[in-house]
């Protein structure tokens, strides 16, 4: 069996395991899924996972063949994806990105970056959790926040947490991720400042394993008690956290310098009436990037790891901004399919399990010699995601066979021209209309 078809059959597995238990994924168990129907179980999480960027009607029709009597109606649609749980899709992208394992970096690590990005809807005013106004002559819109957790070797989304924009919590995100954690080995997670958090230190470090995560120099200074940073800093420090400053509660008074106040108003979920203290052992290294200075709180020990690793480790964290690119543009996760909350978490789950798979397959055919041994080129090359994933697609949804997609995938390619730089855009995407979409 070709590659491609091998993952779509552990992909189909995935979905037939979860039909054989439909009762833990449905709303009301015993009731849901129970009756037979056009739109069945797995029907409706291979239709969710494979559907593209066109108008629900179009999606049926495709889905089914363009067969009026198997193809059921939008409202059925609507009706049979209202009984999924809400942790149903979650599942299915935690079960399926298991089957990989996580890229080797250094032999015994794998680095796991987490970031956030928001998903746009609507306009629905109505749904308070979700909507955001704009100014006075728009319509506003609605947000949903995935905090995903994304492998950096091989850019496998790994775990996502889909919250209400008006109700995010990234800090949260991650530690419930964190908490959920189950891959074997040693793994290093990477986030950017917005995770900065003596919680989130906490949750990782309390599951033995390691964390590398900028922070702003406010909170260093606050951390080290500094009132300046040098421009280059390699210092481990060991706090006990409190949630309280009375110096006649505190348990080892000479260390009068390494408490710190932990506010009541910010989680953190090792504090209580029987554990008032809580002692940490942080690192913080500060280094130089383009013209400031950067730092980074982590726990990797100074012997094995220097100041110019955590910088590398650091930089290649940027993978998972260019994944939720790819995941937006090129698997359409852009162009949803509802203005309810629910729905959309479902198809931000849905998208994540389809980029899975396409990039599992171009990852593999990325390892073929025609790829890595292309002669006669000024620059190495790489396999083109978007045409790869167009490729991939369409296999999933029956239009392309598995041998075809590997000759697709490996004949579409672009050079890989390394140096190159570009100022970063940040604009809000608008949702399209679901009517007047693209055939």
């Amino acid at each position: 069996m070709d590659y491609p078809s091998r993952i779509k059959a552990m992909l189909e597995s995935d979905i037939a395991e979860m039909a054989a238990h439909v009762g833990d994924y449905a709303v009301h168990p015993g009731r849901d899924f129970t009756r037979k129907r056009k739109l069945g179980f797995s029907d409706l999480i291979g239709l969710l996972v494979s559907m593209g960027t066109g108008s629900l009607s179009h999606e049926l029709m495709g889905y089914f063949d363009y067969d009026p009597k198997r193809k059921p109606s939008k409202s059925a649609f609507c009706q049979q994806r209202s009984k999924l749980s809400d942790g149903a899709l979650r599942h299915l992208l935690r079960t399926f990105s298991s089957r990989f394992e996580l890229g080797a970096y250094r032999g015994g690590y794998s680095l796991v970056a987490c970031d956030g990005s928001s998903f746009c809807f609507g306009p629905d005013p109505s749904d308070l959790r979700t909507f955001h106004e704009n100014r006075a002559d728009t319509r506003g819109h609605n947000l949903m926040h995935a905090v995903a957790l994304c492998d950096m070797m091989t850019g496998i989304y790994v775990d996502t947490v889909v919250q209400n924009g008006r109700e995010k919590d990234e800090f949260a995100g991650m530690c419930q991720m964190v908490d959920a954690w189950d891959r074997a080995g040693k793994s290093i997670f990477v986030a950017d400042r917005g995770f900065a958090s003596y919680n989130v230190f906490a949750h990782i470090a309390e599951a033995s394993l390691f964390f590398v995560i900028r922070a702003k120099d406010i909170n260093v200074k606050r951390m080290l008690r500094s009132g300046e940073l040098p421009d280059e800093l390699d210092k481990e420090v060991r706090l006990v956290l409190s949630h309280s400053q009375a110096k006649s509660k505190r348990s080892q008074p000479q260390r009068a310098d390494d408490y710190r106040l932990v506010s009541r108003d910010i989680n953190f979920d090792y504090l209580s009436k029987d554990s008032p203290e809580y002692e940490m052992a942080l690192r913080v290294v500060r280094f130089p990037v383009g013209k400031g200075f950067e730092n980074v709180v982590t726990n990797l020990p100074a012997d094995k790891f220097d100041p110019s690793e955590i910088k590398e480790i650091y930089r290649l964290r940027w993978g998972i901004e260019t994944s939720f690119r790819k995941l937006k543009l090129n698997v359409g996760a852009t162009e949803l399919h509802s203005k309810r909350g629910l729905w959309v978490a479902q198809e931000i789950f849905a998208r994540m399990i389809l980029y899975d798979f396409c990039t599992a397959i171009a990852l593999y055919v990325a390892e073929l010699p025609e790829i890595t041994c292309k002669r006669g080129s000024k620059h190495a090359h790489k396999v083109n995601f978007a045409d790869a994933a167009r490729a991939c697609c369409a296999f999933l949804r029956g239009r392309a066979r598995g041998p075809d997609v590997e000759e697709l995938v490996a004949g579409s390619t672009s050079p890989v021209r390394s140096g190159r730089s570009f100022h970063r855009r940040h604009r809000l995407r608008s949702p399209s209309g679901q009517i007047y979409r693209p055939a």
